[in-house]
């Protein structure tokens, strides 16, 4: 489910991509070690200090981490970029990175990032690929948690930014998903 509401989201779409990934991030302990650990829905409950900068020497870490395999480690770098540096571009590579390891979190990012038209561009294709992607291997429950077929939904309605892949595609993906 989205955690904002419909008209919030109407109203401001670029930015409720911002509050929503404040809401599903958690930075309660950075650590390295706990890194593959947290859960950032869980963790979030209740921590009111959200913060997404990382120091120099933390960003390299993170870095290291993500290169070796950490997904967790690749969503905080990206999320360093996106929410701390605002600069979404530069959190692309590393959300690809996890998302091509099968984070359905990742998926859900950059489907909204190309979705919603954050890069210079909207580009519903590649929306389009991490939807269906996240349909083809998320859990059930990890495609609820991160509100996968609403934000299909959202972005393919007939007021969304990717409309233009027809009235149906939500329907359509949505089913074959609940199919397979």
């Amino acid at each position: 489910m989205w955690p904002l509401s419909s008209s919030v989201r109407a109203m401001f779409p670029k930015f409720s991509a911002i509050f929503t990934a404040l809401l599903l991030c958690s930075c309660a302990d950075t650590s390295p070690a706990r890194a593959e650990e947290s859960d950032p829905i869980e963790a979030s409950e209740g921590n009111t200090g959200l913060v997404f900068h990382l120091e120099p020497r933390e960003l390299s870490e993170q870095m290291a981490l993500a290169q070796s395999g950490s997904n967790e480690a690749a969503l905080r770098v990206a999320d360093h970029y996106a929410l701390s540096e605002l600069s979404p571009e530069q959190s692309l590579p590393w959300l690809v990175m996890a998302a091509e390891r099968g984070n359905v979190r990742a998926m859900q990012n950059l489907s909204y990032h190309y979705g919603s038209g954050m890069s210079p561009k909207t580009d519903c294709l590649q929306a389009a690929k991490w939807w269906d992607t996240a349909l083809s291997q998320a859990s059930e429950s990890d495609l609820e948690k991160y509100g996968i077929r609403d934000q299909i939904a959202q972005f393919t309605g007939e007021q969304g930014s990717c409309s233009s892949l027809g009235p149906n595609y939500s329907l359509k993906r949505t089913n074959q998903s609940l199919r397979d």
